[in-house]
């Protein structure tokens, strides 16, 4: 266990030195997926969620227009308060509200670089997940989950290099995923973290990003771009103990790389 901990804390560090920052979101998982000490009447949980994305690639040939040749997500971080309600251990539904801030940079068929920066803006999400037991302390969960940011401002433009001082237009991104994931319950005697719970799993997602007018001194954008690559794969490790608090951390390769923490108490 202590070697599949270390694994996981190594994977996890590797990203955060990784570079810049993106569009992430948290693989959620059932409340009771972590620990089989707590009682089941309760029924509600309160958390706060924090995402980092160091790099999402980004595909323009299917947006119409079709003016870039090239684009990616290159610096974001994203914090959610979330509520999870318990139905059963098969259902947990959740919503979460917050913030993101937002840069992209997208490379034209003429070869100029334009770097947009956008206002830190409201986002919202979705979502339901659940799990099973399995061979004594194994578990399987699964998250289905839809993250959107409406109407984010341009805030400013560097177009090779160059600042201009014109500069209009707002975009709104849509991601969904699907994901599942499996992991093995320790249980230790520890009052920080009662159950400790490293888990892996894979994950299929879908990204649009429409650019409503980005508007600069010397030109407009207003492709449609969606994901380069749509399967990913996530580690992580969740800490639980007996006052019902869990500290999650996880990783996530492929479709982006990113990094995520939760806090989390049930209530």
């Amino acid at each position: 266990m202590r070697k599949l901990t270390y694994g996981i804390g190594i994977l996890i560090a590797l990203f955060l030195l990784g570079g810049s920052h993106a569009w992430a979101s948290l693989i959620e998982m059932p409340l009771n997926s972590a620990t089989t000490t707590r009682d089941e009447s309760r029924k509600v949980n309160f958390g706060i969620d924090y995402s980092d994305v160091f790099d999402r690639q980004l595909d323009s040939s299917g947006s119409g227009g079709a003016s870039a040749k090239g684009a990616r997500i290159t610096q974001a971080n994203q914090i959610h308060a979330k509520v999870i309600y318990v139905v059963n251990q098969y259902l947990n539904i959740y919503g979460k509200l917050g913030g993101t801030s937002w840069k992209e940079k997208i490379t034209q068929n003429n070869g100029a670089q334009i770097l947009v920066n956008y206002k830190t803006s409201f986002s919202w999400g979705l979502g339901s997940t659940g799990g099973i037991r399995f061979a004594q302390d194994w578990k399987v969960f699964y998250d289905l989950q839809y993250l959107a940011m409406p109407n984010a401002d341009v805030s400013d433009i560097t177009v090779t290099g160059r600042t201009t001082t014109t500069k209009t237009g707002s975009i709104d991104t849509n991601e969904f995923h699907i994901a599942l994931g499996t992991g093995h319950e320790f249980h230790t005697y520890s009052q920080l973290a009662s159950v400790v719970f490293p888990y892996i799993g894979v994950v299929f997602s879908t990204l649009t990003i429409d650019h409503n007018a980005i508007t600069w001194s010397s030109g407009t954008f207003t492709d449609r771009l969606s994901e380069d690559s749509n399967f990913g794969v996530f580690a992580g490790i969740r800490f639980a103990n007996e006052s019902n608090w869990t500290l999650r951390v996880e990783g996530r390769i492929g479709d982006e790389s990113s990094v995520s923490v939760s806090l989390d108490y049930l209530f």
